[in-house]
């Protein structure tokens, strides 16, 4: 699958400019600073944004998580089947396969944040062969990431995951990053995210150590 010379432009400037990637099987990381076009380059992936010139070509059907979502007081079976792509049976093995078997009936308002991002995941599972997901780690605490970066390390070996966040710590289980900045990208393997093209990208030192088998990403910050 590959992104091929995409340019997108949203209120009158371009977001994306001759963006060029290949988007491999298992766990492709977008990376970038606020603004970088990290969530418009799932959504055109997606199909909701037109391009204005390139290509995204891509095989089978695609699910997208986004990052922000409607606090809905309705059944979590509702949300799932929300769109109609699937079969009630499909979504619950999803539900059960990221840790929330016999959630299907309880309001999907009055669950946790973690809760309701994992709901969204199995959705998005459930709908696509490539699964884009927007920040699915963001605002959560550690246990709930813990689990959904465990969902995402499994599934990566049955589905293609293409990843936009800010969280570093998903580098661990990539297999592949795009790096954006200034509408472009820059594809590279895991390992060659070191410390100066991180910095670079972000615009502040980032230091990156080693600890138990992982890379922990450390901003300097000025205090």
């Amino acid at each position: 699958m590959q992104v091929r010379g995409l340019s997108v432009r949203l209120g009158g400037s371009y977001v994306l400019e001759d963006v060029s990637f290949d988007i491999v099987e298992g766990l492709n990381l977008v990376l970038g600073p606020n603004g970088a076009g990290k969530t418009t380059l799932l959504r055109t992936i997606a199909g909701i944004y037109k391009p204005v010139k390139g290509r995204v070509d891509v095989r089978g059907e695609v699910g997208y998580m986004p990052a922000e979502f409607a606090d809905a007081y309705m059944p979590v079976m509702d949300v799932l089947l929300a769109g109609g792509r699937r079969s009630p049976g499909r979504y619950l093995a999803w539900l059960k396969a990221v840790g929330l078997e016999g959630f299907e009936n309880r309001i999907f308002s009055e669950l946790s944040t973690g809760q309701k991002r994992l709901v969204l995941l199995a959705k998005a599972l459930a709908e696509g062969e490539l699964v884009l997901l927007d920040e699915p780690t963001a605002n959560l605490d550690p246990a709930h990431k813990a689990l959904i970066m465990g969902v995402l390390q499994r599934v990566k070996k049955l589905k293609t995951l293409v990843v936009a966040t800010h969280d570093l710590d998903l580098v661990n289980i990539a297999d592949n990053v795009i790096l954006l900045k200034g509408g472009s990208a820059i594809q590279m393997r895991p390992e060659e995210l070191n410390e100066k093209v991180l910095s670079a990208a972000y615009g502040i030192p980032i230091l990156v150590v080693e600890a138990d088998g992982r890379k922990l990403f450390l901003p300097r910050y000025d205090v």
